[in-house]
């Protein structure tokens, strides 16, 4: 089953993972992977703080990843990923995939280990339910770093479990391999940098206790690498927390109530949802009593105490709902609000319904079976609709300027974060040699105009809903041009050639 389950799973994670363009986010990723070289090009400093919105095209991988915030363990990965499968897009998305597989492999193996057992129930509805994850799936198929991210908060939210079930007082500290990964975490994105602060500041408090100085030692190497990194970084998170990035105005209240329906409409969708909730009855009436418990309860010699299920879930949900309210407060402070900050919060969600289910299987097998699959089966409209969602298409854009310029010839862009970003499909994808010329606003007209004065021909590839730069450049010195316009996905492409 397990074997089964895993080989489901890499289908939609793996299937076409290059066929659609890779857009804005993914772009912006994909030239800090293949164009941002960790020791800077000669003339280029090493480090510049500079604000994101400043970003151009000669910074170097440090200057820009202080620049966005985010910690650099992704990218840094998908370093060493494009140098063995390449720089197409099946090869740019791939860190994202084979971490998810990976931590479904994982689960997998740990379930195998203790099949047979609650805890190895656990295990398994958690492999199921992260797998037949459409929100998950989704993040799996891009150039971010939300599916590591994912991988690793499930790794963290999981040790957390068993650790909790051993016993705080009894269970081993985090050694090295444990200590990596919340290194890795907190080095992936600043949103899980607050998961694990809240791990490591509940294994800290123990180890503390026991005077166990090696421990906290180890553990001192996740706030050391924090400060390495703050210290880089600190002026980009200091304009996120005043909402200069941000486009959402939310007070917490609001912030609140839209992030847990998100999660309960968009990342697990409502059919789950009510599934779950009457798992979690269910599962709560079995535990409170007695006289409901099933042969199965009473024949596991073996197994862990209801006391110190009922503790370890406790402390797993206190995790998670800390969690939630210090994500959301930061979303509602910085004006940055997406579901997809959420998304390391849904495996620690997955394990505690998984806790929920093997409560239930372990007093009535066929109950917890069947619950199993509803959870399992209800998220199949979810993956559909992740399935169904459209990037922008800047590859079919950039094919068209192909089709109609010759070496030499100017394309205009629009804005983009990270304005390198074109330079994936406007050079690296194509032989021509084109010449690329930002153009953000109207206030860059006199420079555009002087750079396509007396050209026969030149593009311009921007989202679809700026017309007024068209319009603006058409005005100012385009009335010699006739303009052919071609659509794809979000962007439009615009073919200007001198009336004959």
């Amino acid at each position: 089953m397990i074997l089964l389950i895993l080989l489901v799973a890499s289908l939609p994670r793996l299937h076409g993972l290059g066929d659609q363009s890779l857009w804005e986010d993914e772009l912006f990723s994909a030239d800090i992977t293949l164009n941002r070289t960790l020791l800077p090009r000669h003339g280029v400093p090493f480090f510049e703080r500079i604000n994101l919105r400043e970003v151009g095209s000669d910074e170097s991988f440090w200057t820009i990843k202080a620049a966005d915030q985010s910690p650099p363990f992704y990218e840094l990965l998908s370093k060493v990923s494009v140098v063995f499968l390449g720089d197409g897009e099946t090869s740019i998305r791939a860190v994202s995939a084979i971490a998810a597989l990976v931590f479904l492999a994982w689960l997998g193996w740990r379930a195998c280990k203790h099949r047979g057992t609650t805890l190895g129930m656990v295990y398994l509805s958690t492999l199921a339910m992260c797998a037949a994850s459409g929100f998950m799936t989704f993040y799996a198929r891009e150039a971010r770093a939300y599916s590591l991210g994912a991988a690793l908060a499930g790794m963290m939210a999981v040790l957390f479990l068993e650790r909790a079930l051993r016993g705080w007082r009894q269970a081993p500290l985090p050694g090295w391999p444990e200590t990596g990964l919340l290194v890795a975490a907190a080095m992936t994105h600043y949103n899980l940098t607050v998961l694990s602060a809240l791990i490591l500041a509940a294994y800290s408090a123990e180890a503390w206790r026991r005077r166990d100085w090696p421990a906290l030692l180890r553990m001192s190497l996740v706030p050391l690498a924090l400060l390495a990194w703050l210290a880089l970084s600190y002026h980009s998170f200091l304009l996120a927390s005043q909402g200069y990035f941000g486009w959402v105005k939310l007070g917490y209240g609001e912030a609140f109530w839209v992030g847990l329906r998100g999660i309960g409409r968009d990342a697990l969708g409502w059919p789950t949802t009510a599934v779950v909730i009457m798992a979690l009855i269910t599962a709560v009436l079995f535990t409170m009593h007695p006289r409901l418990r099933g042969q199965a309860e009473s024949s596991d010699a073996a197994a862990v105490p209801r006391e110190k299920w009922m503790n370890a879930t406790l402390a797993l949900f206190l995790l998670a709902a800390s969690y939630f309210m210090a994500v959301t407060l930061i979303m509602k402070e910085s004006g940055i609000f997406h579901l997809r900050h959420y998304l390391f919060l849904l495996p620690i969600i997955h394990v505690l319904i998984a806790i929920a289910i093997s409560r239930i299987w372990k007093n009535m097998h066929w109950l917890g079976w069947l619950f199993l699959i509803a959870g399992t089966l209800t998220q199949w409209p979810r993956l559909e609709y992740y399935q169904s969602i459209q990037r922008s298409d800047y590859r079919a854009a950039a094919s068209i300027a192909f089709d109609h310029l010759s070496d030499g010839d100017v394309v205009l862009t629009s804005f983009m974060l990270n304005p390198s970003g074109h330079e994936y499909y406007l050079k690296r994808k194509t032989p021509k040699k084109l010449i690329r010329q930002p153009y953000h606003g109207l206030g860059q007209l006199t420079q555009v105009c002087e750079a396509v004065r007396g050209r026969p021909r030149f593009a311009f590839i921007r989202i679809h809903t700026l017309s007024e730069l068209s319009d603006g450049l058409k005005q100012a010195c385009g009335g010699e041009y006739q303009i052919r316009r071609f659509e794809s996905y979000r962007i439009d492409t615009e073919i200007w050639e001198q009336r004959q």
